[in-house]
């Protein structure tokens, strides 16, 4: 329901300030895992190099320490599932108010700004093109633009910047699971993991790096957001 400031005329919107911190907290986490996740399985490769050039004696070091891949696997999963559903739910705050101050011609709605973003082939691009969308509208919110100038705002390099990663980690991911060495399987378990640790490091350090860009970025497009819509509330006090 909309409530209006009965003495400025203006439409009251929600606080994103809240929703923000948890996204801001939950996307740091997973850059912070990842990288930590990435530095242990470099030392882990170092390991498996070791066992594959005859150091039987690094075996038990190299199995006991296998659990702690697990742990950083199953703590960045957890944390990651708190960070998409975090980002959801500031994103539909943000585009919440967005409808919510009638903008004209705002073609997304709250919903499938993130819908979009579950469905197959449409989240390569149509995340982007919504985000954008209300980039351009909440920069016009103090001004109460209309449609012929909210539109010519300028885009969100932040968030061109996280598309074109995101096009890339998943191209990358795509030609490397292609090209990739298969190789035969040992018989033990242990040495079969060893085998294929090393070729696993490079992809990994590249998707981390990728991952740190587009993190970093989101923020940056969630705190300009956030910033101008709570100078909108703030103007209305």
């Amino acid at each position: 329901m909309e409530t209006i400031d009965q003495e400025q005329g203006r439409l009251l919107i929600m606080p994103v300030q809240h929703r923000y911190n948890l996204l801001f907290w939950s996307i740091i986490s997973v850059i912070l895992i990842n990288i930590g996740s990435a530095c242990f399985m470099y030392y882990m490769a170092g390991l498996a190099e070791q066992l594959l050039n005859g150091r039987v004696d690094v075996i038990h070091s190299f199995e006991s320490r296998l659990i702690y891949l697990g742990l950083f696997g199953f703590l960045g999963f957890v944390i990651f599932v708190l960070s998409v559903v975090w980002v959801c739910m500031w994103v539909h705050r943000m585009a919440s108010n967005i409808e919510t101050l009638r903008m004209p011609d705002v073609r997304y709605t709250p919903g499938w700004c993130v819908g979009w973003f579950f469905i197959p082939i449409a989240n390569w691009f149509m995340p982007f093109i919504c985000l954008n969308e209300k980039h351009k509208a909440s920069q016009s919110i103090n001004t109460g633009a209309n449609s012929e100038s909210w539109k010519m705002n300028g885009l969100s390099i932040s968030i061109l910047i996280w598309q074109l990663c995101s096009t890339a980690q998943w191209i990358y991911s795509l030609v490397n699971g292609i090209v990739s060495p298969r190789q035969q399987a040992a018989e033990n378990p242990i040495m079969a993991f060893a085998e294929q640790l090393p070729n696993n490091v490079t992809p990994t350090i590249i998707g981390v790096g990728l991952q740190l860009v587009m993190g970093i970025c989101l923020i940056l497009y969630a705190k300009n957001i956030t910033k101008m819509q709570n100078d909108y509330i703030n103007a209305s006090m």
